[in-house]
């Protein structure tokens, strides 16, 4: 879609001018680098940086005008640029005076879109199923901040039939502050969770701060929400008090106005939804698997319902509708004759979606070899600990198979106290083994190639790209029933790591060792 013009009375009202403004604009940047023809440049002022620098290569990219406040202007000699610059009392603020006379001229529903999780996958599949029929303009990509949601909104167009806008935030007030500009007609909270807990004390007050969407909507608006959260009594109470009359709750209870009645996986690729909208069944097919995307498209068909759409009609787009990268992608891969199923939902881990996650893992059937990779889930504050080994006891209880991790926190699935000996492999792996072996106060043992161990050892054969190698290990460094943690510096391919494990296994198996509880573990 193209960028919004803005004419030179436009701006004048937005930004309540009184100066001639000789310029248009079409679009708006804070990135000189990324800066597009006849944009608007807005030099903002950080705590380290001070963009007002970058304001000439904005105009020698092509910028058609630039604000700037007095002190930049001053600071940076700008007045050979004076007829090209709208000098404001703050930059920022006037991002937001833009962005709320934008709001003013825009025509259809406004649909404004928060929660700990699920925001952005909703937004776009949302956007995927109404454009079919409809005039459609949402968020770009998740730029839905105070910097971010203003300038998708200053470049909204006017004659829309649909606009959807995703809130998020860092801590209290800020989603209020957006609301107020973006003024939804249709408020949606998808859920609340422990994501970004870090910036907030409890689950509580992220429920109140998710709450702030329904503050900039009239009481003839539309608000929704999840019934699986635990304060959705707040949440009810709130919009009460707000006077907002129109709510529609979704989620698993049958006294929710959009719920799921069952859910069947038929394969690896495909689920089939029932669901009951409004006291009338409807059942669709989801190609983006998880329960999480069981709850996700409760929400989707609640916005439907809202904007008084047929959600028969348009719920059964929501099959060909595809997660991009990082958000539940679903892959197939074959991998020396072997077909192996890759579920990516690796953007933005919390420990709401990776639960989910692995229990959809654990759906693909009981006979299948189930791996996980996992890396640090931030935000989480003091309570990261506390979170990540949390993660222990949804991964016994789903039955992973093998597990590698990624990063500090999550070394806490893996503490002294689950581990009996840690292993290195050559070489680097040593430098890291040792370290952790150290701070756990735990034996370490060396994994080397063939020839380099002095005393009797245990060996496998792996392949290489072109060839073989073969690893080998001391006979008296396992134990029988040991809990292992095997450590490399890099994990690429898998196939150290893979040789590693069979080699231990092998060991153990050798020896009549049954269950050795050994758990595969690479930071």
């Amino acid at each position: 879609m193209k960028q919004k013009n803005w004419l030179p009375i436009q701006i004048k009202k937005a930004l309540s001018l009184s100066q001639k403004i000789d310029h248009s604009f079409s679009g708006i940047s804070i990135n000189s680098r990324t800066l597009k023809k006849n944009n608007l440049f807005l030099p903002l002022k950080g705590k380290n940086h001070d963009a007002h620098k970058y304001v000439c290569e904005a105009f020698k990219k092509g910028a058609s005008l630039s604000l700037a406040n007095i002190e930049g202007y001053k600071k940076f000699k700008l007045d050979k640029f004076k007829k090209k610059i709208i000098l404001v009392k703050n930059v920022f603020s006037s991002l937001h005076q833009l962005a709320s006379y934008s709001r003013k001229e825009i025509k259809g529903e406004m649909v404004a879109i928060t929660g700990s999780v699920g925001k952005t996958s909703v937004k776009e599949a949302l956007s995927f199923i109404l454009n079919d029929k409809n005039k459609i303009q949402s968020t770009t990509g998740n730029f839905n901040n105070l910097i971010g949601m203003p300038i998708n909104l200053a470049n909204f167009h006017n004659e829309i039939d649909i606009s959807i806008l995703e809130l998020g935030m860092n801590k209290k007030g800020e989603i209020k502050k957006l609301s107020n500009i973006c003024k939804p007609d249709i408020g949606l909270i998808t859920k609340i969770s422990n994501a970004h807990i870090g910036n907030f004390n409890s689950l509580k007050d992220i429920a109140l701060a998710k709450s702030e969407i329904f503050f900039g909507m009239s009481k003839l608006g539309i608000a929704i929400i999840n019934k699986n959260d635990p304060y959705h009594f707040l949440l009810q109470q709130i919009i009460k008090n707000l006077g907002i009359k129109n709510v529609i709750t979704f989620g698993f209870s049958k006294k929710c106005d959009i719920r799921l009645i069952n859910f069947k996986y038929k394969n690896k690729n495909s689920c089939k939804v029932f669901s009951e909208v409004l006291g009338k069944k409807v059942n669709f097919h989801l190609n983006n698997l998880g329960d999480h995307w069981i709850e996700n498209s409760l929400a989707i068909i609640s916005v439907i319902a809202a904007l008084n759409k047929n959600v028969d009609s348009y719920i059964k787009r929501i099959s060909k509708f595809v997660a991009f990268k990082g958000r539940g992608e679903i892959l197939n891969i074959q991998y020396k004759k072997k077909k192996i199923t890759l579920i990516d939902d690796s953007y933005n881990s919390s420990p709401e979606s990776l639960k989910a996650s692995i229990i959809f893992l654990n759906r693909l059937g009981s006979k299948k070899r189930k791996i996980c990779v996992l890396g640090d889930m931030f935000e989480l504050g003091i309570f990261s600990k506390q979170f990540h080994l949390q993660i222990k006891k949804i991964l016994k209880d789903n039955k992973i198979s093998n597990v590698y991790t990624i990063g500090k926190e999550m070394k806490n699935l893996f503490n002294s106290s689950d581990i009996d000996l840690v292993l290195g492999i050559e070489s680097r792996g040593f430098l890291f083994g040792i370290s952790l072996a150290v701070d756990w106060n735990l034996p370490f043992g060396l994994v080397r190639k063939k020839g380099k161990l002095p005393h009797t050892t245990f060996q496998i054969e792996y392949e290489l790209e072109y060839g073989t190698d073969t690893f080998q290990i001391h006979t008296d460094s396992l134990e029988y029933g040991s809990k292992i943690a095997i450590i490399d510096d890099l994990l690429a391919t898998g196939g150290t790591i893979s040789a590693i494990e069979d080699l231990v296994k092998n060991f153990i198996l050798e020896n009549e060792v049954i269950n050795g509880n050994i758990i595969f573990n690479s930071f």
